[in-house]
This record gives C-alpha cells, structure tokens and sequence, in this order.
C-alpha cells in the first residue's frame, strides 16, 4: 500500500521467529495478547523490533466492559468477547503487563464499539422495507449522535469501554541499563 511517499508493507510471520533485522519506530498489536498462553513473551519479540524511542500501541479487551459489569451484578459470569482469548484484562492488569519491560506507558484509554441505539436501530430498520436513501439519512444521523455526544458520555465511564488501548514508549537503552 502507497501513501504518498511512505509505502507500507505487511508480513505475516511466526512470534517466535520474526524475520527482521530491522528495527522500527512504531509498531501496533491490536487484538493479539489475548489470544496467547504467554502475553509477555509477545511483548519481548516486539521489543526486540521496536527502536528506542519507538512507540508500541497494542489494544486489549476489556474484561469489565459495560455488559460484563451489568452481568457480574446479576451475579453471573461475564463472557469473553470472543471464546477464542485466553484472557481478557483490566487497566490494571495492562500496568502489571508492562512494568517489568523499558515501557513507558504515554496514554490507556478505551475504544467504544458498543452504541446500544445502533443495535435496536439495526433490528428494526432490518425488518422493514425502506428506501436505501432513508435508511442511509437514519444511520447517518445515529452515527452523528454517536460521534458527538454519546462518546463524551461515554468518556465519563471509560473503564467500561470494549477494548483498552495503549499507547507505549520504548526507553532508551541507556535508561533501562
């Protein structure tokens, strides 16, 4: 993929033997750690890739997002997002992840997929017979609600979110020495 000067290239490759020799400035992991018997063993080969002074941006699941927080009071188990991760983490969890590496955490916050009027929205607009043009004039303005309100709302309890992002710094290696 070509953007303007920078070319971006991807490569899928094994965790245990990374094919650089390369180091790089930025590297993203999102929706990986939790799929893993050993998260930490993840963040070491991306270390070993990542430049000093590099930035690492990994996304995780929220285990006490929103509909697993509603669960847990019903006393029921909340549900992995999906039945495939190995586990699901906490902010504190994604602190006790990093600090035994040359990691400084620049910025947690969360990422918000879940707008529960879409789904209702989705259902009724689903099972009726509109035109492609009203349908579109009804997303669009649910989408406009979501972009502008309903997030700054959901700021207000972003521990909730679906996913925690997180934005890392690479020490410099004399820092870490």
């Amino acid at each position: 993929m070509k953007l303007k000067y920078n070319r971006i290239d991807y490569l899928m490759a094994d965790l245990h033997f990374l094919p650089f020799r390369e180091k790089f400035d930025m590297i993203i992991c999102s929706e990986v750690l939790e799929h893993l018997c050993n998260d930490k063993t993840m963040l070491v080969a991306l270390l070993s890739i990542l430049r000093d002074g590099g930035f690492l941006i990994i996304t995780l699941p929220n285990v006490l997002r929103l509909k697993s927080s509603q669960l847990f009071r019903l006393a029921l188990r909340p549900q992995r997002v999906y039945t495939t991760h190995f586990r699901e983490y906490k902010v504190s969890d994604a602190y006790y992840l990093v600090r035994a590496f040359p990691l400084r955490i620049e910025k947690i916050t969360g990422v918000y997929f879940d707008f529960p009027l879409f789904r209702i929205f989705s259902l009724i607009l689903t099972s009726l017979h509109l035109s492609p043009k009203f349908r579109f004039f009804v997303e669009n303005t649910l989408f406009r609600i979501h972009t502008t309100p309903w997030i700054e709302v959901e700021r207000l309890f972003w521990h909730h979110a679906y996913y925690i992002l997180i934005t890392l710094k690479h020490l410099y290696s004399h820092v870490c020495a």
